[in-house]
């Protein structure tokens, strides 16, 4: 005699993880035959900053209002303290600086290769390439004209240097320099 479908065999034992073998689907059919619905994929996870970058708020500048996102409004306020010289700020807007300008590189079209032709040693170009980068001036002392550099680029060449500068070598650059009283000279160096 058969059994009716839906009952075990004789040698099958139902229990946990073995349902009776009627409750199994036939082979070559699906439990679910329509499939996932379409759209009904995983969402991108949202983030509390996700809510929170949608909100617009109303801001004051430069006498006028105007609507702004609330990520825009931060972005300014942070701007404003490092204008206000706060070094978290500074550090901050640098870095955003810095993540911008490796986006804008990655996105750039590939530069042409360009050829780069030396000219022989001419002292007359580094000097006018100098001046041209408004990195010296030219001034006339006791009738005789001379190249001084500015106090900023004194002061950058002083802030890279590792080794300490000998006092007679730090009395020709202050000589060599314009306005050496805005550079901030390396301490016990003064002649």
């Amino acid at each position: 005699m058969t059994k009716p479908p839906g009952e075990p065999a004789d040698d099958y034992e139902v229990g946990r993880g073995k349902p009776p073998k009627g409750s199994y689907f036939p082979k070559g059919k699906s439990g679910n035959p329509g499939g996932r619905p379409k759209g009904s994929g995983k969402a991108p996870a949202r983030t509390p900053f996700d809510v929170l970058f949608e909100i617009t708020t109303i801001i004051e500048q430069n006498g006028r209002s105007r609507e702004v996102t609330a990520e825009e409004a931060l972005e300014q306020k942070l701007l404003q303290m490092a204008f206000d010289g706060k070094a978290t700020a500074i550090r901050r807007i640098l870095k955003m600086i810095g993540e911008r300008e490796a986006a804008r590189a990655a996105l750039a079209p590939p530069a042409n290769r360009v050829r780069v032709r030396y000219a022989s040693h001419d002292p007359d170009n580094a000097n006018a390439a100098l001046v041209f980068l408004e990195i010296a001036d030219h001034t006339t002392n006791d009738g005789c004209e001379r190249l001084k550099l500015h106090a900023w680029a004194v002061q950058a060449a002083l802030d890279r240097r590792r080794r300490k500068l000998p006092a007679k070598d730090l009395s020709v650059v202050k000589s060599h320099t314009l306005n050496p009283e805005l550079v901030r000279w390396p301490e016990g160096r003064d002649e």
